[in-house]
């Protein structure tokens, strides 16, 4: 089991830490200033050390020198967070030695993925000669589709149930995932607690390319719709790939366009459109993106998920998916599926 030292004179932000390790199976050492933590550290010898900034009698920075210097724990990864999360705050922490920064109040997904990637590239470096550690080899060939092939072989394949989260907003970036199946949204959540879809992903797709612009943070929340599998590639490999490579340049900045214009004939629709259509356009949506244009289009999703891509209220939804099954639009299985029967009526609908 590894073993993770919390450093932090908050009580409760240090008891919020080692509870959330402690459910995520690591042993949780605990320290209140940065002298004692250096005393534990200096005793137990923990994997990592997640160290906050502002702290009485030896502060984070303090830590991280004297981590640089002493040879029993210049290679242990730091993690240090702070409430103060302005970009000097970031540079002075990173250029004092820190591994990574974590902005408090930090989220779950944020934290662990944070040490689980600092954990992982610390236990690859240990298996190397000094000096030896070599960079990821550079992208072959100059087509994307060469590209993607190199960026997910060798990846971890996670398998993930329906509604699963990936990454919260507001979390720092770790990772960009690789669908291989199934199927996944990304969303913004007003403070009425509704969610408004952004993007819908299928086989092929990347999701969370687009916060490695930018300062770094996810602006959504991305969650599985049914089981899927996916390939999860790290922050830097991603935008290695990026400046290495022209071609996977071009395209990145391709994604990135197109997403831009679907967002914005979405908002357009959000806000002109009636009912009726933005259900209708909700529906033809899930078809371009997830039917195989051969067989009569069946989705099953939670209406509240559906509402989310429509744009409007979970009632006003059920209602009108009545409406077009009287009007023999669509089909409504037993178990709750839909079945397009007539895109070409549901498209023709503007009131």
């Amino acid at each position: 089991m590894e073993k993770i030292l919390v450093i932090d004179d908050d009580k409760m932000s240090r008891d919020v830490a080692s509870q959330i390790l402690t459910l995520a199976n690591y042993e949780v050492l605990q320290a209140d200033n940065g002298q004692s933590g250096l005393e534990i550290a200096l005793q137990r010898r923990p994997d990592l050390i997640v160290c906050d900034i502002v702290m009485p009698v030896l502060d984070g920075y303090g830590v991280l020198r004297v981590a640089q210097k002493h040879p029993l724990l210049r290679h242990t990864p730091v993690i240090v967070c702070s409430g103060n999360a302005d970009i000097s705050e970031v540079r002075r922490a990173m250029d004092s030695g820190a591994d990574d920064f974590i902005a408090k109040p930090f989220c779950t997904t944020d934290l662990l993925g944070a040490i689980e990637s600092r954990l992982r590239k610390h236990q690859y470096a240990a298996a190397l000669l000094p000096g030896d550690a070599p960079p990821r080899p550079a992208l072959r060939g100059e087509r994307w589709e060469d590209a993607v092939r190199q960026l997910v072989e060798g990846r971890n394949i996670n398998s993930f149930g329906k509604r699963h989260l990936l990454y919260e907003y507001g979390c720092r970036v770790q990772h960009v995932y690789y669908v291989l199946s199934g199927k996944l949204r990304t969303f913004v959540r007003n403070d009425n607690g509704k969610d408004l879809v952004l993007e819908l992903y299928g086989p092929g797709d990347f999701v969370g390319y687009e916060a490695l612009l930018g300062e770094g943070i996810y602006r959504n929340t991305a969650e599985t719709l049914e089981y899927a599998e996916l390939a999860v590639i790290p922050r830097e490999d991603m935008q290695q790939a990026i400046a290495a490579n022209a071609e996977v340049q071009r395209a990145f900045f391709r994604m990135l366009s197109k997403s831009l214009e679907r967002k914005q004939r979405y908002q357009l629709l959000l806000a002109y459109d009636s009912l009726r259509r933005k259900v209708a356009q909700a529906l033809l949506r899930l078809e371009r993106k997830f039917g195989d244009g051969q067989t009569p289009f069946r989705i099953n999703l939670a209406r509240e998920v559906m509402a989310s891509i429509a744009g409007t209220a979970t009632e006003s939804l059920i209602r009108t998916l009545g409406d077009f099954r009287n009007e023999g639009l669509i089909d409504v299985e037993a178990n709750g599926a839909i079945v397009v029967r007539d895109a070409k009526r549901l498209e023709a609908i503007h009131a």
